[in-house]
């Protein structure tokens, strides 16, 4: 498992996340996933969307479907560590949380944003679960995303 940058430093999930799973980025980037956060299994293998894993498979299956090749698809997240469900007495609930609204500003200021940016402004974005869609439309937190569900939007890359 992959320590965490000094970039982690002050984050309102420095010591409660675990792990750090920055994005994939291939050599030809035509299109950008971004989701919620690693998981359990994302941490343990560091890569978004592990294929192994449920969201990584199912994930995978739409590409292959959709024909897109997953060697010109760059994987990341908003927040780069994994959130479980609950830390007590090093005991890890099953499944991930959503990140906080700190949380998330916190990890998009420091390593998703600049992420974003190195990338081709060409490629499109598919937001992968509300976390993640609120920050690439620049929705307030707890933003209602159910009407948004197979929308198409154009737009720049938040602040």
């Amino acid at each position: 498992m992959r320590a965490k940058p000094p970039t982690c430093t002050g984050c309102p999930a420095e010591h409660y996340g675990i792990g750090f799973v920055p994005p994939f980025v291939p050599p030809t980037v035509r299109w950008v996933v971004v989701g919620q956060g690693p998981g359990e299994q994302e941490v343990l293998f560091e890569e978004s969307f592990y294929p192994q894993a449920p969201s990584g498979r199912m994930l995978r299956g739409w590409l292959a479907e959709a024909g897109i090749p997953e060697d010109q698809v760059s994987f990341g997240n908003v927040v780069w560590c994994w959130l479980p469900k609950t830390r007590i007495n090093h005991e890890l609930g099953k499944g991930s949380r959503e990140p906080t609204a700190a949380e998330a500003e916190h990890c998009w200021r420091v390593h998703t944003k600049p992420w974003l940016e190195a990338l081709p402004p060409t490629a499109p974005l598919l937001a992968v679960g509300a976390p993640a869609a609120r920050k690439l439309l620049g929705l307030e937190p707890g933003a209602s995303t159910e009407n948004l569900t197979g929308i198409t939007h154009y737009q720049e890359i938040p602040s």
